[in-house]
């Protein structure tokens, strides 16, 4: 009861063209909307993740055209993981690979619940009944999360902030210095490297395998930004007015500078990646469990490293009650708003 169901003011459309129509689908729980994001911000691109990938290493180790894998719908984990492997190298001969070498794999813990929703999997979903329901154990859910942590914790090739990288700056420097193959974070790092004379192109989280149908991807949950109204806005029609003006402005104004000029125009370096961030926006994948984070939800991901593997099914169960209560909570108290 601090912020309004959106559906309910006056002069606010959420099925306009600026509002995204995926939160819509995935984030309205019995018909309420309570925070929404879209054309009226930038946050929910910046925050959205892609991989960077080396040009200069891919054609050096002769992995051919790695656009091509994923138009053939062939970019997968397996394939990721063979190339980090192929690619990784200790260049100072000090048999152990630290921050001055080159990687197959640069990023964070955040990735390996990234990693996990590009194999199509989330913590939970809306259901027919409009309400939220906890769908993060499968056996299916199960592998993609052990070939997650084998690929992200494999230190031989895989460099992780706060392991191999004591900061994120080191991380930024040793891609912008050629060093790693393939850095997997926001959207915001294609601004960040404009100026890098390191090649660069763009790529979706690859799937699980090639058997699955789309690939998918996430966003930072705790950087993207969704806008709602307080309940103690004093005048609330006035209030909707104002914020559907600023996202419709926005779409005619704040994206095309953005999208078109600041980010294809002067930091995208071929056409390619263009159409890679197209499929990476149009697949995002707003999971209401990663928001919400009911019990232990998340903290199987976030907590998650190399001795993980062989242990999503053991730390689902563990947790069970727990997420549970802690979501029936959540649909309790919406309940009692009716």
């Amino acid at each position: 009861n601090n912020i309004l169901d959106l559906n309910t003011v006056k002069n606010l459309d959420l099925s306009k063209s600026w509002w995204d129509p995926k939160a819509n689908e995935q984030l309205a729980v019995k018909g309420k909307m309570f925070y929404s994001t879209g054309d009226i911000g930038l946050l929910d691109n910046d925050c959205t993740y892609c991989i960077l990938f080396n040009k200069q290493l891919a054609e050096q180790y002769d992995f051919g055209s790695l656009y091509e894998l994923v138009d053939g719908g062939k970019w997968t984990m397996d394939r990721m993981y063979d190339m980090m492997k192929a690619a990784a190298r200790d260049i100072d001969g000090d048999g152990k690979m630290t921050e001055n070498d080159q990687w197959g794999y640069i990023g964070e813990t955040f990735n390996t619940y990234a990693f996990w929703i590009g194999g199509g999997d989330r913590i939970a979903s809306i259901g027919d009944d409009g309400l939220p329901t906890i769908t993060m154990y499968s056996e299916h859910s199960s592998s993609v999360y052990d070939k997650v942590i084998g690929l992200q914790y494999d230190k031989s090739c895989s460099g992780l902030a706060g392991a191999a990288f004591s900061s994120f700056d080191l991380i930024y420097s040793c891609f912008k210095g050629g060093r790693a193959l393939f850095q997997f974070g926001a959207m915001d790092l294609i601004s960040d490297y404009r100026d890098s004379q390191t090649d660069f192109g763009i790529l979706p989280a690859p799937k699980y395998d090639e058997a699955q149908a789309d690939y998918a991807s996430t966003f930072s949950y705790g950087n993207m930004t969704a806008y709602s109204i307080p309940t103690t806005a004093g005048d609330i029609v006035r209030t909707g007015d104002i914020t559907e003006a600023m996202a419709e402005i926005s779409r005619y104004i704040l994206t095309p500078a953005y999208y078109d000029i600041t980010l294809m125009g002067k930091s995208v370096r071929d056409s390619e990646s263009e159409r890679m961030i197209d499929l990476i926006l149009n697949t995002r994948s707003y999971d209401i469990g990663s928001i919400l984070q009911w019990g232990t939800s998340f903290s199987i991901f976030d907590g998650a490293g190399e001795s993980k593997v062989g242990t999503f099914a053991s730390q689902y169960e563990k947790g069970q009650k727990g997420i549970e209560k802690a979501m029936n909570k959540y649909i309790e108290a919406l309940q009692n708003m009716d």
